[in-house]
């Protein structure tokens, strides 16, 4: 389903206080995104507990496509590889919404495509520190 997006941004961004989602619901979805895709990427645990601050965020040799994963498993980007903002709409609380909306031209390639895992670790990083 395209409204339930990690990542992310949840960003995934999905981690750390600085995230809230918009139901216990959204949380746990993401949670589970969250898993699979550490087990697809084989990223170790430890790392998953550091993507909540920027200072102290994996480098992308220990992250791999982890971020890419979640995205693509909630439908964040569109078929050129752009991002769908309003995917992200029933997944975050206002607040953070806005807070990513405003920072992400600061954060988006040249191109504005996220078509490999190094421009979506890039992205989440920037996206975080701007929270």
């Amino acid at each position: 389903m395209k409204t339930i997006v990690a990542v992310l941004l949840f960003v995934a961004f999905t981690y750390g206080q600085k995230i809230e989602f918009s139901s216990p619901e959204v949380a746990d979805r993401v949670i589970a995104g969250r898993a699979e895709c550490a087990k697809i990427e084989t990223v170790d645990p430890k790392h998953l507990m550091r993507l909540g601050t920027y200072e102290d965020f994996p480098t992308f040799e220990d992250l791999k496509c982890y971020t890419m994963c979640i995205l693509n498993k909630f439908q964040v980007f569109d078929d050129d590889h752009t991002i769908k903002t309003d995917v992200l709409k029933p997944i975050f609380k206002a607040a953070v919404l806005e807070k990513f909306i405003a920072n992400l031209d600061k954060c988006l390639p040249e191109d504005k495509k996220f078509e490999t895992c190094e421009k979506v670790y890039n992205l989440h990083r920037c996206i975080l520190k701007h929270l």
